[in-house]
């Protein structure tokens, strides 16, 4: 009889599977528009690794960050739960003739890799897919002394978000939870430091139109408001959309 750890597991595996197979995903895609502000400096935070650095990356693909790294001398290994997008990831190696990175089919939550074996482990969108407690202990495990965890993740205190995504469960899985105050909290009992940063509150609005040569000075202009506003009020910082963590020195 199936638990219910294999039965969310698999869920999760189905799911993407579909979603790497037939992406079906484009009419929120004009949501993701806007997101230059975090994405650059969750960048920033993954461009701190330096050549001979190996790095494990949970969730892969076609646009997996493993490629652009391993083109600067990093060490790379992507995992997935997926075997769909564990295979494209391959594929897309082999097309761009990249050397100094692997893909595995893995369990975030059960890796199998050495303890202390990785400089650094790095996510877009997938802590929330996960049970962050063995997600937190299984990364602190496989990094060395000093070893960093970066993610990009959305949150989960926006009720107005929350609102929208109840009304579209087909684009999500079953069991996915976009992140709380409360799993960051989580996350000091296995590493010494946990830096947060927010992103995107009132900017949410202009994010469809932030390509549009009309919408861009009204997303700007949105994105300074949230700028100021997610700096000084900390009551307001959890209703930001998305979140980039930094997660250094596992215990």
């Amino acid at each position: 009889m199936s638990t219910q750890v294999d039965v969310r597991l698999e869920n999760e595996r189905s799911f993407h599977d579909d979603r790497y197979r037939d992406e079906s995903r484009e009419a929120q895609d004009k949501y993701y528009e806007g997101l230059e502000e975090s994405d650059s400096r969750f960048r920033a935070f993954v461009d701190q690794f330096k050549p001979g650095d190996r790095v494990l990356e949970l969730g892969c693909g076609i646009d997996s960050l493993a490629f652009s790294l391993a083109e600067r001398g990093v060490e790379v290994v992507g995992i997935d739960i997926s075997s769909v997008a564990v295979g494209l990831a391959q594929d897309e190696a082999a097309r761009r003739g990249v050397d100094g990175v692997t893909f595995r089919e893995m369990n975030a939550e059960v890796l199998e890799f050495e303890a202390a074996s990785f400089e650094g482990v790095i996510g877009t969108a997938v802590l929330h897919h996960l049970d962050v407690m063995c997600a937190y202990s299984e990364m602190a495990r496989i990094l060395r002394p000093g070893g960093r965890s970066i993610f990009i993740e959305p949150l989960g205190h926006n009720p107005v978000i929350n609102a929208y995504r109840n009304r579209t469960p087909g684009n999500r899985t079953e069991f996915e939870h976009p992140l709380r105050c409360e799993d960051f909290t989580l996350a000091q009992r296995y590493f010494d430091q946990v830096h947060v940063e927010m992103f995107h509150l009132f900017s949410i609005v202009s994010s469809p139109i932030a390509k549009r040569w009309w919408g861009r000075p009204i997303h700007r202009s949105l994105s300074w408001v949230d700028r100021r506003l997610l700096k000084i009020s900390s009551r307001l910082r959890w209703h930001a959309w998305i979140a980039v963590a930094e997660l250094r020195g596992p215990r």
